[in-house]
């Protein structure tokens, strides 16, 4: 899939308004994951849940965290490859 494809399908989440409602700007996506099995690796191993968000704003890049703190895309990726469930290039 072309990388400009995928951009429009995350422009489609922003809500673009209607007669009575104006647009808005920001989408968020919030995951918690519970890990009783401790089968994530590294500094996330021994937490028993690990929080995962994705900030989408119309006219900026998206922002990530891990449990509430800022982090890189590529830490949220290999946070999951480290689950064992999908692969490295999954997580979009």
């Amino acid at each position: 899939m072309p990388l400009g494809y995928v951009v429009i399908l995350w422009r489609m989440l922003l809500f673009n308004g209607t007669e009575n409602n104006p647009p808005r700007g920001r989408s968020m996506v919030e995951m918690e994951f519970n890990n009783d099995e401790k089968r994530l690796t590294g500094k996330y191993k021994e937490m028993d849940k690990v929080k995962i968000k994705r900030i989408l704003e119309r006219d900026r890049d998206s922002r990530y965290y891990i449990n509430d703190a800022p982090c890189r895309k590529k830490d949220i990726s290999e946070l999951f490859a480290g689950m064992g469930l999908i692969g490295k290039t999954d997580y979009a």
